[in-house]
């Protein structure tokens, strides 16, 4: 095996890490503009908002923690907090997608 082959599965991971973070920053910002201009809104599609920009900060963690676990392991060994970083995120968008047509 040549050296430095077990970084390469770490880059699409990361990509992905780096484009979620940034579509974060833009739910946030469509939420902070959202709770601005309709502050007449009914109180359910308030909440209903907010819970699924809690979850999505959630997932946003959870993902960050998976990719800095993996990132800072050892070549060849899975260390337990990317596989409960891994269903947590995978449960908070879920619950994140299950919300946000109502």
């Amino acid at each position: 095996m040549a050296v430095g082959n077990e970084n390469l599965s770490l880059g699409p991971p990361l990509l992905g890490l780096v484009v979620g973070l940034v579509l974060f920053g833009v739910t946030l910002l469509q939420a902070y503009q959202y709770f601005l201009n309709y502050t007449h809104d009914l109180k359910i599609r308030k909440l209903t908002i907010a819970v699924v920009c809690c979850l999505d900060s959630l997932h946003s963690v959870f993902a960050v923690a998976m990719v800095y676990s993996a990132v800072t392991s050892a070549p060849g060994f899975t260390d337990q907090n990317v596989i409960w970083s891994m269903k947590g995120s995978a449960l908070t968008k879920v619950r994140s997608h299950i919300l946000a047509p109502l």
